[in-house]
């Protein structure tokens, strides 16, 4: 019986980075990987084209 093949469960995992702690000799502050302003506006966009949908659809 040949052993040279896998017999593992698979699957996926991915991970990134929320930010990191920048250090000085007066404060410690915690920065964020990700752009959150970018975030925001990306969901500030989605909820306005939702409401105009829901608005259309009321309408008819």
């Amino acid at each position: 019986m040949p052993t040279d093949r896998g017999g593992g469960g698979g699957g996926y995992l991915s991970v990134k980075p929320l930010g990191f702690y920048e250090i000085t000799e007066e404060k410690t502050t915690f920065k964020p990987a990700v752009d959150i302003n970018f975030f925001i506006l990306i969901a500030t966009i989605f909820t306005l084209g939702l409401a105009l949908i829901i608005k259309k659809s009321i309408k008819k």
